[in-house]
């Protein structure tokens, strides 16, 4: 009886302290970071408004669990309730089974900077020079702002944000980005707001 018990005891414990194995996701690659800023330069056509810098700093947007918008984001971040790309594209684009992997790139990705290679199709400038020259112009500097691509658990599926910053001639576009034929092509685009 005691021998029994001894293994029930055994067995129970060996289970319990048992963890369900954790999901491995691939972290996003940065060739499709650059490939995907490169679709929208070309498709947005923003290198034609030359005088309108794009900035090398790509700004976070970080998935949260529900909204938050009491406590503002820090500089260079906005916040995105996944539920927001959950419901807003009724899981044509993302799913449920994408949530985990929208969260894991909130840890492993904390900023990108495009390659300098993108000085070839439009003008570049940095987070740094955006604030002195908004500073020196009174806030009448112009530029354009594009997110971190937010990606599917397959990659297949991006999400980005683009601002152009002008006083009176500002607007946002939230972008969805399906890579088909190894190929990055935007499927809609929704304005978020304008100025």
């Amino acid at each position: 009886m005691t021998r029994n018990f001894i293994l029930i005891s055994l067995l129970l414990s060996m289970s319990c302290n048992s963890e369900k194995p954790k999901q491995a996701f691939l972290a996003p690659d940065a060739n499709d970071i650059n490939e995907i800023v490169k679709t929208i330069i070309s498709t947005d056509s923003l290198s034609v408004r030359a005088n309108s810098p794009l900035s090398a700093d790509l700004t976070k947007i970080t998935i949260v669990s529900k909204n938050t918008d009491t406590v503002p984001p820090p500089i260079g971040t906005s916040n995105l309730p996944v539920t927001s790309l959950l419901d807003a594209y009724s899981n044509k684009y993302f799913s449920k089974k994408d949530s985990a992997y929208l969260f894991f790139q909130n840890k492993i990705i904390h900023s990108f900077r495009l390659e300098g290679t993108f000085s070839k199709l439009i003008n570049l400038t940095d987070n740094n020079q955006v604030i002195k020259s908004r500073t020196k112009q009174h806030g009448f500097f112009r530029y354009y702002e594009i997110s971190l691509p937010i990606f599917s658990m397959d990659r297949k599926i991006a999400y980005v944000t683009i601002d152009y910053h002008c006083p009176l001639c500002g607007y946002g576009m939230a972008i969805l980005l399906r890579k088909m034929n190894g190929k990055w092509k935007i499927i809609t685009q929704t304005e978020t707001w304008i100025s």
